[in-house]
């Protein structure tokens, strides 16, 4: 063996001067460097194919061991296999390998695996963090003839949220005045589906711009306001329909939350979009339903009528890195319309000059799935 330096010898009587003039390169400190020094051979050590930090925990880590020593390799391998030259492409090549491939990986893993003991025969992974969640779905489910069909689904709270409702106020107020830094009429009507010129005597009686950021206690006048306007309730209520019609004509199209017991699959957080979804098959029509939802994490328990599991629970995360991991390389949905040929098909927001694409979301996602 290489430890005794039996092997060195072996090889130094088989090719005489080896121990004189080769040269022996190897990964382990002890044999392929300490060992072959004291028998006078040069030897160099090389370290770039040793496990880094991250390869070594998922290594060692708890649970099935020759499942995350396999796991433990690819992302190795991978990480060595780095095709870019360009030193931004390189980090975000060795970063996706070593740490964004392992969380994707064990989630969708753990997703599959438990939506098969629940008995759900089909999955939707919502846009847009299902994105990477969809496509390492679909190789790991090639080679298991028993896993759930996994579809890509469109959505977000803002082409989802708007459909669910049935009765303003009243089915608004868990979303629309969403804590947030920049919040005006303009932006607070878009959300209803209503326009800043329905909220024209509130802003002349506050003087205040349609665009100008409202303090708080102008946020809760303005929604005493709306409650007390049956006329926009009913204007919510017509656009709230017309754009559930789109949404569950997408589904339907799709072919998605049919008879076949579908799951949804997603990162979490507060669940207002598992929400939306559930009162958005209520108001459809009979038929579409979800039979349980799949989360990387949750803030606390969704109040939806199908079962939730957990992924990752009992600890703080920084949201907005997880959503880093899981970024998708389009725009946010911000609706559905139909085209000519009467095909319902999403909307996107635009991408910003400095978004995914800017960083190398693609890169990204390359490396996540070499290591699959």
């Amino acid at each position: 063996t290489k430890n005794s330096g039996g092997l060195y010898r072996h090889v130094g009587e088989a090719f005489p001067g080896y121990l004189r003039d080769g040269l022996h390169i190897g990964d382990r400190a002890y044999a392929d460097v300490s060992v072959p020094k004291k028998l006078g051979l040069k030897a160099e050590h090389f370290t770039a194919s040793s496990p880094n930090r991250y390869e070594q925990l998922i290594a060692d880590g708890q649970g099935d061991e020759p499942y995350l020593s396999l796991l433990s390799g690819c992302m190795r391998a991978t990480r060595l296999a780095n095709p870019y030259q360009d030193s931004r492409q390189r980090a975000i090549w060795d970063y996706a390998s070593s740490v964004a491939a392992p969380i994707v990986i064990l989630f969708v893993q753990w997703v599959l695996s438990q939506s098969r003991e629940d008995g759900i025969r089909s999955l939707a992974f919502l846009a847009r963090d299902g994105q990477i969640m969809h496509q390492v779905a679909c190789l790991l489910a090639e080679l298991d003839g028993s896993a759930p069909h996994c579809e890509y689904v469109y959505a977000s709270r803002q082409a989802w949220n708007l459909p669910s409702v049935q009765n303003a106020p009243d089915d608004i107020e868990a979303w629309a005045f969403d804590d947030t830094n920049h919040m005006s009429v303009e932006s607070f009507a878009g959300r209803v589906g209503l326009a800043a010129s329905d909220f024209t005597d509130w802003l002349n009686d506050n003087a205040v711009a349609p665009e100008g950021n409202l303090a708080q206690h102008l946020r809760l006048t303005l929604f005493a306001f709306l409650r007390s306007r049956e006329d926009l309730h009913r204007k919510i209520e017509h656009e709230a329909a017309g754009r559930r019609r789109l949404v569950l004509d997408y589904f339907r199209r799709r072919g998605v939350f049919d008879q076949r017991g579908w799951g949804v699959v997603d990162i979490g957080w507060r669940g207002r979009l598992q929400q939306s979804l559930e009162r958005l098959l209520k108001a459809g029509s009979a038929g579409l339903s979800v039979r349980g939802g799949y989360y990387f994490s949750l803030s606390r328990p969704v109040p939806v009528a199908s079962p939730q599991r957990m992924f990752f629970g009992g600890r703080r995360l920084n949201r907005a890195w997880m959503e880093h991991v899981f970024a998708a390389d389009h725009g946010s949905v911000c609706g559905f319309e139909r085209n000519p040929r009467g095909e319902v098909s999403p909307v996107f927001q635009r991408m910003p000059e400095h978004g995914p694409f800017y960083w190398g979301v693609e890169v990204q996602h390359q490396a996540i799935l070499h290591v699959v």
